[in-house]
Formats: structure tokens, sequence, C-alpha cells
């Protein structure tokens, strides 16, 4: 043994053994997110030990994840076989920076195999991070197309592509008209992992704005506006994760792929378009694009048997803030499918909290005089339950729906975070 060793401890965990034979015992602070150093010189190979308080053990991921990024360098980890997996999660979870590619390693005294599964899901989840945090004139709508056909390609998942061309002859005006004002073409690339024989399938549908200026309802401040794709980065993150989990499930997802600029042929308010389920929207927005670019992804991911969608999107400003930066706003049609993933959530501690979404919503957004919605409510609150009012508009009666509006959560201080990745993976494996 040469790495630095880590000794994660609960408040009730004894201390350990191989340390007591070396008569190597303190008072450690146990303490969540405590760290406490000692050099044992020629007692053990190793220049320190760092024992890490994890409290009561209710935030497990998250406090490694935060040691990960303090302490930057390999360790052997030294823990009991039912915390191998939350701390493995939280320690690759931590160690990705989009800056420095180095691999980091981490070696574990037990659990080794649920180690191994965690680290599995990092990498998916950090490369969801990795894409989310590139900046727009890298990660153009072209090379994120190229990144979901590598996924696809890396795993034989069905893949088909649509663009402008197809896009038009499929009449899916709707996205098309996000993508109006953008040099790139837009894209709905549609990806089928069948681990399941002829179950119905569940569908993950991302918005996927590479950037998003608000166009001419030009956007005050654009900082952090190529954050605008993570929903789509998040559910092709997803969708690697259960392929290589070889997971015995049918799962589609639905990237709906653009940016949202300004040019002489973008469009504009007061504009009438049609989506690709032939419903007509009135535009009174054009920063309300993402569900625009959302909506015509929902009719081809239900062409295909599907019985259950999720939708992930950076949506609405209005839903970070009720909520803040610590909860995802949820919106279903189906209690008891909403149910299943908070029971997920619950024990992955990503924290997700039910908005209302009711006919008084419905009402409002189809007050338009010349077309059957209006995309956005101009001066009315509640904007972030209007906007999955909108969205329900196109999920066939037959179809369980979750909507994920991941404006608060799809990024902080420290970057893109992949929220709901492993969520979402848990609840489709179970």
């Amino acid at each position: 043994m040469n790495k630095n060793i880590l000794i994660p401890l609960r408040e009730q965990d004894p201390f350990p053994s191989f340390l007591k034979e070396k008569h190597l015992v303190l008072e450690i602070n146990r303490k969540e997110g405590e760290i406490t150093t000692i050099y044992p010189f020629h007692v053990l190979p190793v220049e320190k030990i760092y024992f890490l308080g994890l409290g009561n053990g209710n935030q497990i991921k998250k406090t490694c994840m935060e040691f990960s990024r303090t302490i930057q360098e390999d360790v052997y980890v030294y823990v009991s076989k039912d915390l191998a997996y939350e701390v493995s999660l939280g320690l690759y979870l931590g160690a990705y920076q989009y800056k420095n590619k180095t691999q980091r390693v981490f070696e574990f005294s037990n659990g080794q195999e649920e180690a191994q599964k965690a680290q599995q899901l990092s990498k998916c989840i950090n490369f969801a991070r990795y894409i989310s945090d590139c900046p727009r004139n890298i990660l153009t709508p072209v090379r994120f197309k190229d990144y979901a056909l590598e996924i696809a390609n890396k795993y034989a998942i069905e893949c088909e592509v649509y663009s402008n061309e197809e896009l038009k002859k499929k009449g899916a005006h709707s996205i098309l008209a996000v993508n109006s004002g953008s040099k790139y073409p837009a894209y709905i690339v549609k990806m089928k992992y069948s681990g399941n024989g002829n179950e119905p399938f569940i569908a993950l549908v991302g918005k996927g704005l590479t950037f998003d200026s608000g166009g001419y309802s030009l956007k005050k401040n654009m900082t952090g506006m190529k954050y605008d794709m993570c929903g789509a980065a998040n559910v092709l993150a997803v969708l690697e994760a259960l392929a290589m989990l070889k997971a015995k499930v049918n799962c589609m997802a639905v990237l709906c792929i653009t940016e949202n600029m300004i040019g002489p042929d973008a469009y504009t308010v007061d504009d009438v378009i049609s989506s690709m389920n032939g419903k007509t929207i009135e535009i009174t927005n054009t920063d309300a694009e993402g569900r625009l670019a959302l909506i015509d992804g929902f009719t081809i991911a239900q062409e295909e048997n599907v019985n259950r969608m999720i939708d992930m999107a950076t949506l609405t400003g209005a839903c970070a803030n009720a909520l803040g930066e610590n909860y995802t706003g949820a919106f279903t049609n189906d209690e008891s499918f909403l149910q299943e993933l908070k029971n997920v959530c619950q024990k992955t501690k990503e924290n997700i909290w039910q908005m209302p979404l009711d006919e008084s919503f419905h009402k409002q957004i189809r007050k338009s005089k010349v077309a059957d919605l209006t995309n956005a409510q101009v001066g009315k609150k509640a904007g972030a339950s209007l906007a999955a009012a909108f969205l329900e508009e196109f999920v066939e009666e037959k179809v369980s729906w979750i909507h994920l509006d991941i404006a608060a959560t799809g990024n902080d201080e420290n970057g893109a975070t992949g929220v709901l990745i492993e969520s979402i993976v848990n609840l489709l494996c179970s």
C-alpha cells in the first residue's frame, strides 16, 4: 500500500481495527465534512491518513464530492461494503474538472463491485457535465449531435437523426422556428436502447439549446446560457449508463438540439407557427423557446410504443425563483409515476418538489385569438406551471409523463451538476 489512505466515518462506525493494532487510536471529529489528517511516519507505508467525517450518513455522496475537490490526489479508501457505492460515486464526481483531464484512481478495501458500478455511472455523469461546461463555440449543435452518434455507435444503440430537411418533411416547424436565427441546423436525435424485448419504451426527452440569446426577446444577461442544453446532456448520459450497465429496460432518448439566436430569418413575437402534431402557436415571447423545441421531440417520441415519458429542461426562471437552487421542479399527469421517482430521489438525496398543474393553467395558454395556444403568458405569474401546461398539451392521453424543470439545478458555482441522472438511472433499472 503506497497511496495515502482515506477513512470515511459515520458517527456510529467503529474505529478501524488495523489502526488499533498499530496503536494509532485517536479522537476523530466525525462531523459531516470534517477532515482530520494524521502522519503515521514509519508505522504505515503511507505519508498521510485522512479521516472524513460523515456525520449521521445522510449526505455521504455530497461529503465525498467535497473531499475529492479539496484533496486532489488518489487515495486508498478503507471503507465498509455498505458505504462503498456512495463513497465511490462521490469521490469520482468530485474529481471531475473541465480543465484537468487527469483520471483519478481510488482503490477500495471492501465493496469493490459496488465501487466499480459507481465509477461507471460517474463516467456517464461526468461526460454530461463536460459537454454542458463546453463553451458554445465548441459545443455547437453539430458537435452535440456528433457526441450522441459516438455514444450510439459505441454501444450499438439504434439512432435516427432528423435535421432541417427531415424536420420540414415531418412538419416539425416548432423547433425549426427556434432554429431560424442560427447558422447551424437543428437536430432531433432519437436513440433507442432495447434491453427488454417487446416491452413499451420509456422516453426521455431533453432540451438541447446549446446557447440561448432569447432571440428578439433579447436577454439582459446571457451569462451561463451555454447551460441551456443540460437537459439533453443529462438524458443522453442516462441512456449511456443504461447501455453500459446492460439494464433490462427499453428506453428512448430524444435530444432536441439547436440554438436560439438573432438573424434576418429569426422568428419574432406575433408570429404564428405550427407544431408537428398540428396545433398552432402564437409567439408572444421568443425567449420561451425551450418548450417549442421540446414539443416536436414529444411527438417524435410518441410515434413509437411509448407508455411513459420524462422530459428534462432548463426551462423557466420562474421555477428557480420559486424553489431556489436546491430543488428541481416536478410536474406530472400521473401521481403514481411521480411517486416512484420521489422514492428513488429520497435514496439518492436529489431534491425534487412537485409543482401545481391543473386546468386553470391550460385555460390561460389557450387564450390566443389567432392560434390554438400561446407560447408564453406575458405579465402572468406561475410561469413554471404555465410552461408545464403548454408541454402537457402535446402529451398523448395514454402516456404517463413527468416534466423536470432543472433551471436552477442543472448547474451551480462549480459548473454543470448532472442533476437527476443517478435518480433516473436507478428508477429505470428498478
